[in-house]
Protein backbone atom coordinates (compact mmCIF):
# COMPACT_ATOMS: atom_id res chain seq x y z
CA UNK A 1 0.00 0.00 0.00
CA UNK A 2 1.36 3.73 -0.98
CA UNK A 3 0.34 6.59 0.62
CA UNK A 4 1.14 10.35 -1.19
CA UNK A 5 1.62 13.20 1.26
CA UNK A 6 1.09 16.23 -0.73
CA UNK A 7 1.78 19.66 1.04
CA UNK A 8 2.00 23.26 -0.58
CA UNK A 9 4.98 23.44 1.97
CA UNK A 10 8.17 21.92 2.06
CA UNK A 11 10.01 19.91 4.57
CA UNK A 12 10.99 19.83 7.17
CA UNK A 13 7.65 19.71 8.29
CA UNK A 14 7.17 17.31 11.51
CA UNK A 15 3.68 16.37 11.74
CA UNK A 16 3.45 15.26 8.01
CA UNK A 17 7.23 13.45 9.37
CA UNK A 18 5.52 11.84 11.93
CA UNK A 19 2.43 10.86 10.11
CA UNK A 20 4.80 9.28 7.35
CA UNK A 21 6.58 7.49 10.61
CA UNK A 22 3.14 5.95 11.99
CA UNK A 23 2.21 4.74 8.21
CA UNK A 24 5.72 2.94 7.78
CA UNK A 25 5.80 1.34 10.68
CA UNK A 26 2.22 -0.57 9.45
CA UNK A 27 3.57 -1.32 6.75
CA UNK A 28 2.63 1.28 4.13
CA UNK A 29 5.16 2.91 1.56
CA UNK A 30 5.31 6.91 2.10
CA UNK A 31 5.73 9.44 -0.39
CA UNK A 32 6.00 13.19 -0.44
CA UNK A 33 5.34 15.73 -2.86
CA UNK A 34 6.05 19.57 -1.96
CA UNK A 35 7.73 22.74 -2.35
CA UNK A 36 11.08 22.54 -2.19
CA UNK A 37 12.74 21.31 1.25
CA UNK A 38 14.86 23.55 3.34
CA UNK A 39 18.68 23.40 2.36
CA UNK A 40 20.37 20.65 4.21
CA UNK A 41 17.18 18.60 4.92
CA UNK A 42 18.15 15.04 5.33
CA UNK A 43 15.50 12.86 4.70
CA UNK A 44 14.91 9.03 6.50
CA UNK A 45 11.41 8.84 6.36
CA UNK A 46 10.09 8.50 2.79
CA UNK A 47 11.09 6.45 0.15
CA UNK A 48 10.98 8.85 -2.72
CA UNK A 49 10.17 12.64 -2.60
CA UNK A 50 8.91 14.98 -4.97
CA UNK A 51 9.62 19.01 -5.17
CA UNK A 52 8.21 21.91 -7.10
CA UNK A 53 6.75 24.93 -7.06
CA UNK A 54 3.74 26.00 -5.68
CA UNK A 55 2.45 29.20 -7.36
CA UNK A 56 0.40 31.32 -5.28
CA UNK A 57 -1.48 32.36 -7.62
CA UNK A 58 -3.18 29.04 -8.27
CA UNK A 59 -4.33 29.26 -4.65
CA UNK A 60 -6.76 32.11 -5.83
CA UNK A 61 -7.83 29.40 -8.48
CA UNK A 62 -7.00 31.25 -11.41
CA UNK A 63 -7.61 28.46 -14.31
CA UNK A 64 -4.11 28.96 -16.03
CA UNK A 65 -1.94 28.65 -12.82
CA UNK A 66 -4.26 25.99 -11.50
CA UNK A 67 -4.26 23.79 -14.28
CA UNK A 68 -0.47 23.60 -14.69
CA UNK A 69 -0.44 23.42 -10.84
CA UNK A 70 -2.93 19.95 -11.25
CA UNK A 71 -1.15 19.10 -14.24
CA UNK A 72 2.32 18.77 -12.37
CA UNK A 73 0.60 16.40 -9.32
CA UNK A 74 -1.01 14.43 -12.30
CA UNK A 75 2.39 13.50 -13.44
CA UNK A 76 3.23 12.87 -9.81
CA UNK A 77 0.45 10.73 -8.96
CA UNK A 78 0.44 8.68 -12.34
CA UNK A 79 4.31 8.08 -11.64
CA UNK A 80 3.05 6.61 -8.01
CA UNK A 81 -0.02 5.03 -8.36
CA UNK A 82 -1.03 5.91 -4.48
CA UNK A 83 -3.35 3.71 -3.36
CA UNK A 84 -4.12 7.18 -0.50
CA UNK A 85 -3.53 10.63 -0.63
CA UNK A 86 -2.41 12.66 2.87
CA UNK A 87 -3.49 15.93 1.96
CA UNK A 88 -1.99 18.71 4.06
CA UNK A 89 -4.37 21.76 4.81
CA UNK A 90 -6.74 23.28 2.14
CA UNK A 91 -5.03 24.20 -0.95
CA UNK A 92 -3.55 20.58 -1.35
CA UNK A 93 -6.42 18.72 -0.33
CA UNK A 94 -8.90 20.85 -3.11
CA UNK A 95 -6.57 19.76 -5.82
CA UNK A 96 -6.64 16.18 -4.43
CA UNK A 97 -10.40 16.20 -4.65
CA UNK A 98 -10.46 16.35 -8.44
CA UNK A 99 -8.63 13.11 -8.58
CA UNK A 100 -10.27 9.67 -8.12
CA UNK A 101 -8.13 8.86 -5.40
CA UNK A 102 -9.10 7.92 -1.89
CA UNK A 103 -7.82 10.53 0.38
CA UNK A 104 -7.78 12.03 4.06
CA UNK A 105 -7.86 16.01 5.11
CA UNK A 106 -5.31 17.07 7.51
CA UNK A 107 -6.59 20.13 8.80
CA UNK A 108 -3.67 21.31 10.74
CA UNK A 109 -4.87 25.13 10.86
CA UNK A 110 -8.77 24.83 10.92
CA UNK A 111 -8.43 26.45 7.49
CA UNK A 112 -11.81 28.86 8.09
CA UNK A 113 -10.54 29.67 10.77
CA UNK A 114 -7.28 30.49 9.70
CA UNK A 115 -8.26 32.31 6.67
CA UNK A 116 -10.49 34.59 8.42
CA UNK A 117 -6.95 35.58 11.10
CA UNK A 118 -5.00 35.86 7.86
CA UNK A 119 -7.43 38.62 6.23
CA UNK A 120 -7.50 40.43 9.74
CA UNK A 121 -3.33 40.62 9.82
CA UNK A 122 -4.27 42.22 6.24
CA UNK A 123 -6.19 44.99 7.44
CA UNK A 124 -4.14 45.41 10.17
CA UNK A 125 -1.12 45.68 7.94
CA UNK A 126 -3.54 48.62 5.87
CA UNK A 127 -3.88 50.56 9.02
CA UNK A 128 -0.30 50.52 10.14
CA UNK A 129 1.10 51.85 6.83
CA UNK A 130 -1.88 54.13 4.91
CA UNK A 131 0.19 56.57 4.71
CA UNK A 132 2.56 54.47 2.26
CA UNK A 133 0.31 52.35 0.14
CA UNK A 134 -0.75 52.97 -3.45
CA UNK A 135 -4.79 52.84 -2.68
CA UNK A 136 -5.73 51.49 -5.81
CA UNK A 137 -3.48 48.28 -5.83
CA UNK A 138 -4.00 47.77 -2.15
CA UNK A 139 -7.49 47.72 -2.44
CA UNK A 140 -7.23 44.94 -5.71
CA UNK A 141 -5.21 42.98 -2.93
CA UNK A 142 -7.42 43.40 -0.07
CA UNK A 143 -10.23 42.00 -2.07
CA UNK A 144 -8.21 39.08 -3.39
CA UNK A 145 -7.33 38.29 0.60
CA UNK A 146 -11.24 38.85 1.77
CA UNK A 147 -12.47 35.96 -1.51
CA UNK A 148 -9.36 34.04 -0.68
CA UNK A 149 -10.95 33.74 2.85
CA UNK A 150 -14.10 33.01 1.57
CA UNK A 151 -13.04 30.62 -0.82
CA UNK A 152 -10.85 28.84 1.77
CA UNK A 153 -13.79 28.41 4.23
CA UNK A 154 -16.24 27.13 1.02
CA UNK A 155 -13.87 24.57 0.43
CA UNK A 156 -12.72 23.49 4.03
CA UNK A 157 -17.09 22.81 4.06
CA UNK A 158 -16.90 20.88 0.82
CA UNK A 159 -14.07 18.51 1.77
CA UNK A 160 -15.30 17.77 5.23
CA UNK A 161 -18.51 16.91 4.09
CA UNK A 162 -17.29 14.57 1.68
CA UNK A 163 -13.93 12.92 2.94
CA UNK A 164 -12.41 11.85 6.36
CA UNK A 165 -10.89 14.70 8.19
CA UNK A 166 -7.61 14.72 10.85
CA UNK A 167 -6.90 17.98 12.96
CA UNK A 168 -5.46 19.12 15.74
CA UNK A 169 -7.92 19.42 18.69
CA UNK A 170 -10.97 18.18 20.34
CA UNK A 171 -12.75 21.87 19.68
CA UNK A 172 -11.73 22.18 15.55
CA UNK A 173 -13.08 18.67 15.50
CA UNK A 174 -16.25 19.53 17.55
CA UNK A 175 -16.36 22.15 15.08
CA UNK A 176 -16.11 20.17 11.93
CA UNK A 177 -19.04 17.74 12.65
CA UNK A 178 -21.35 20.28 12.13
CA UNK A 179 -21.39 20.16 8.49
CA UNK A 180 -19.69 16.22 7.92
CA UNK A 181 -22.26 14.23 6.87
CA UNK A 182 -21.45 11.81 9.10
CA UNK A 183 -17.77 11.95 7.81
CA UNK A 184 -14.89 10.42 10.13
CA UNK A 185 -13.29 13.05 12.08
CA UNK A 186 -10.18 12.49 14.27
CA UNK A 187 -8.01 14.18 16.45
CA UNK A 188 -4.29 13.75 16.37
CA UNK A 189 -2.83 16.37 18.47
CA UNK A 190 1.00 17.96 17.45
CA UNK A 191 2.41 16.11 20.40
CA UNK A 192 6.10 14.83 20.05
CA UNK A 193 6.75 10.97 19.46
CA UNK A 194 7.72 8.48 21.89
CA UNK A 195 11.05 8.22 21.00
CA UNK A 196 11.81 11.94 21.07
CA UNK A 197 11.25 12.47 25.09
CA UNK A 198 12.00 9.26 26.71
CA UNK A 199 15.51 9.97 27.64
CA UNK A 200 14.19 13.27 29.19
CA UNK A 201 14.82 13.08 32.58
CA UNK A 202 12.54 14.19 35.54
CA UNK A 203 12.50 17.94 36.58
CA UNK A 204 15.33 18.89 38.44
CA UNK A 205 14.72 21.27 41.34
CA UNK A 206 15.23 25.39 40.71
CA UNK A 207 16.12 27.68 43.21
CA UNK A 208 15.51 30.44 40.85
CA UNK A 209 12.51 31.50 38.22
CA UNK A 210 13.04 31.48 34.73
CA UNK A 211 10.82 31.76 31.93
CA UNK A 212 10.71 30.80 28.33
CA UNK A 213 8.93 31.34 25.34
CA UNK A 214 9.56 29.53 22.06
CA UNK A 215 8.52 30.54 18.21
CA UNK A 216 9.87 32.76 15.60
CA UNK A 217 7.44 35.70 15.83
CA UNK A 218 10.15 38.60 15.90
CA UNK A 219 11.59 37.04 12.44
CA UNK A 220 8.01 38.49 11.13
CA UNK A 221 7.57 42.11 9.85
CA UNK A 222 4.05 41.54 10.18
CA UNK A 223 2.63 39.64 13.58
CA UNK A 224 -0.82 37.62 13.14
CA UNK A 225 -3.13 39.32 15.43
CA UNK A 226 -3.75 35.78 17.56
CA UNK A 227 -0.27 35.88 18.11
CA UNK A 228 0.12 39.31 19.82
CA UNK A 229 3.01 39.81 22.31
CA UNK A 230 3.84 42.93 22.72
CA UNK A 231 5.16 44.26 25.65
CA UNK A 232 6.41 40.95 27.06
CA UNK A 233 9.98 41.75 27.12
CA UNK A 234 9.25 44.71 29.04
CA UNK A 235 7.79 43.34 32.11
CA UNK A 236 10.68 40.96 32.58
CA UNK A 237 13.03 44.40 32.76
CA UNK A 238 12.21 45.67 36.38
CA UNK A 239 9.60 43.13 37.78
CA UNK A 240 11.32 41.02 39.35
CA UNK A 241 10.19 37.87 38.09
CA UNK A 242 13.51 36.57 36.80
CA UNK A 243 14.58 35.84 33.61
CA UNK A 244 13.09 35.98 30.05
CA UNK A 245 15.01 32.85 27.47
CA UNK A 246 13.43 33.49 24.14
CA UNK A 247 13.86 30.39 21.49
CA UNK A 248 13.54 31.64 17.71
CA UNK A 249 15.10 35.03 16.95
CA UNK A 250 17.18 37.28 17.40
CA UNK A 251 16.65 41.52 19.23
CA UNK A 252 19.78 42.46 20.08
CA UNK A 253 17.90 45.60 21.17
CA UNK A 254 15.73 44.14 23.37
CA UNK A 255 18.27 41.75 25.18
CA UNK A 256 19.30 42.49 29.07
CA UNK A 257 20.22 40.84 31.90
CA UNK A 258 16.77 39.51 32.10
CA UNK A 259 15.77 39.09 28.83
CA UNK A 260 18.25 36.95 26.55
CA UNK A 261 17.32 35.91 22.96
CA UNK A 262 18.97 32.36 21.37
CA UNK A 263 17.51 32.34 17.78
CA UNK A 264 16.58 29.65 16.05
CA UNK A 265 17.55 26.65 17.56
CA UNK A 266 17.64 22.77 16.80
CA UNK A 267 15.12 20.24 18.52
CA UNK A 268 17.59 18.85 21.19
CA UNK A 269 19.24 22.29 21.81
CA UNK A 270 16.11 24.14 21.93
CA UNK A 271 15.24 21.41 24.78
CA UNK A 272 18.45 21.76 27.04
CA UNK A 273 17.18 25.53 27.13
CA UNK A 274 13.88 24.22 27.92
CA UNK A 275 14.90 22.23 31.04
CA UNK A 276 17.17 24.80 32.34
CA UNK A 277 13.43 26.82 33.05
CA UNK A 278 10.63 26.28 35.02
CA UNK A 279 7.80 28.30 33.20
CA UNK A 280 6.93 27.90 29.45
CA UNK A 281 4.87 31.00 28.73
CA UNK A 282 2.18 31.06 25.99
CA UNK A 283 1.28 34.75 26.41
CA UNK A 284 -0.67 35.85 23.16
CA UNK A 285 -3.28 38.70 24.29
CA UNK A 286 -7.04 37.38 23.92
CA UNK A 287 -7.90 36.77 20.54
CA UNK A 288 -11.28 35.77 19.22
CA UNK A 289 -9.71 32.61 17.26
CA UNK A 290 -7.89 31.57 20.65
CA UNK A 291 -10.78 28.86 21.45
CA UNK A 292 -9.52 26.67 17.98
CA UNK A 293 -5.72 27.22 18.86
CA UNK A 294 -3.37 24.69 20.19
CA UNK A 295 0.03 25.28 19.52
CA UNK A 296 3.11 22.64 19.47
CA UNK A 297 5.03 24.73 21.87
CA UNK A 298 2.88 23.61 24.62
CA UNK A 299 4.01 20.21 24.60
CA UNK A 300 7.55 20.81 24.42
CA UNK A 301 7.19 22.68 27.32
CA UNK A 302 5.49 19.96 29.68
CA UNK A 303 7.75 17.00 28.47
CA UNK A 304 10.82 19.36 29.18
CA UNK A 305 9.17 19.52 32.90
CA UNK A 306 8.64 23.41 32.10
CA UNK A 307 4.91 24.52 33.88
CA UNK A 308 2.76 26.24 31.11
CA UNK A 309 1.40 29.79 31.87
CA UNK A 310 -0.77 30.90 29.51
CA UNK A 311 -3.48 33.50 28.38
CA UNK A 312 -7.06 32.16 29.42
CA UNK A 313 -9.08 31.94 26.35
CA UNK A 314 -6.39 29.54 25.33
CA UNK A 315 -8.81 26.48 26.85
CA UNK A 316 -7.45 24.28 24.54
CA UNK A 317 -4.29 24.45 26.03
CA UNK A 318 -6.07 23.82 29.69
CA UNK A 319 -8.07 20.75 28.86
CA UNK A 320 -5.20 19.04 26.67
CA UNK A 321 -3.40 19.51 29.74
CA UNK A 322 -5.53 18.08 32.12
CA UNK A 323 -5.48 21.51 33.78
CA UNK A 324 -1.83 21.28 34.52
CA UNK A 325 -0.81 24.77 33.68
CA UNK A 326 -2.12 28.39 34.68
CA UNK A 327 -4.19 30.61 33.42
CA UNK A 328 -3.94 34.27 33.44
CA UNK A 329 -5.74 37.58 32.19
CA UNK A 330 -3.26 39.93 31.03
CA UNK A 331 0.29 40.78 31.67
CA UNK A 332 -0.79 42.36 34.68
CA UNK A 333 -1.90 39.08 36.63
CA UNK A 334 1.19 37.44 34.28
CA UNK A 335 3.98 39.59 36.11
CA UNK A 336 1.46 38.89 39.71
CA UNK A 337 1.62 35.28 39.41
CA UNK A 338 5.29 35.04 38.17
CA UNK A 339 6.21 36.88 41.76
CA UNK A 340 4.06 34.37 43.66
CA UNK A 341 5.85 31.44 41.99
CA UNK A 342 9.04 33.27 42.50
CA UNK A 343 8.83 33.15 46.19
CA UNK A 344 7.16 29.18 46.40
CA UNK A 345 9.87 27.61 44.44
CA UNK A 346 8.56 24.55 46.54
CA UNK A 347 5.17 25.30 45.12
CA UNK A 348 6.35 25.48 41.11
CA UNK A 349 8.46 22.37 41.41
CA UNK A 350 5.56 20.39 42.49
CA UNK A 351 3.35 21.95 40.04
CA UNK A 352 6.03 20.88 37.48
CA UNK A 353 6.53 17.58 37.99
CA UNK A 354 2.80 16.84 38.00
CA UNK A 355 2.53 18.32 34.80
CA UNK A 356 5.09 16.78 33.28
CA UNK A 357 4.15 13.11 34.64
CA UNK A 358 0.52 13.82 33.25
CA UNK A 359 2.67 14.59 29.63
CA UNK A 360 4.50 11.52 29.82
CA UNK A 361 1.48 9.65 30.23
CA UNK A 362 -0.95 11.32 28.09
CA UNK A 363 0.39 13.11 25.75
CA UNK A 364 2.70 11.35 23.22
CA UNK A 365 1.99 10.87 19.13
CA UNK A 366 1.54 7.17 20.30
CA UNK A 367 -1.73 7.68 21.93
CA UNK A 368 -3.09 9.23 19.05
CA UNK A 369 -1.88 7.75 16.08
CA UNK A 370 -3.76 4.97 15.54
CA UNK A 371 -6.66 7.45 13.82
CA UNK A 372 -4.29 8.07 10.96
CA UNK A 373 -3.85 4.24 10.23
CA UNK A 374 -7.75 3.48 11.13
CA UNK A 375 -8.57 6.24 8.08
CA UNK A 376 -6.27 4.56 6.10
CA UNK A 377 -7.81 1.40 6.71
CA UNK A 378 -11.05 2.86 6.11
CA UNK A 379 -10.29 3.90 3.31
CA UNK A 380 -8.22 1.23 1.21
Amino acid sequence: MKVLHLSEWGLPDWRIEKSAITAKRAGYEVFFAGEKNSPGYKNIVFNKIYEFHWNIKAKYELPFYYQILKKKIKTIISEIRPDIIHAHNIFPAKLTSEFDIPFVFDDHEFSSNHSKVVYELFKLREYQDKSKINKIRWFARKSIKKYMSKLWSEWEREIVSRHPTITVSDKIAEELKKFSNGNKIVVVPNVPLKNEIQDLDNPVYHNELSSVYMGTDGLALYHYPNRNIDGLTEIFTNSGIGRLEIIGWHNKKKENSNVKFHGYLSRDKAFKILKESSIGLVPWKKHWSHTYVNPNKTYDYVHAGLLVVCISDLRTIYTSLGGNCILVEDYTELVQTLKYLAENMEELNKLRIKSFNFAKDNLIWEKYDHNIITTYNALA
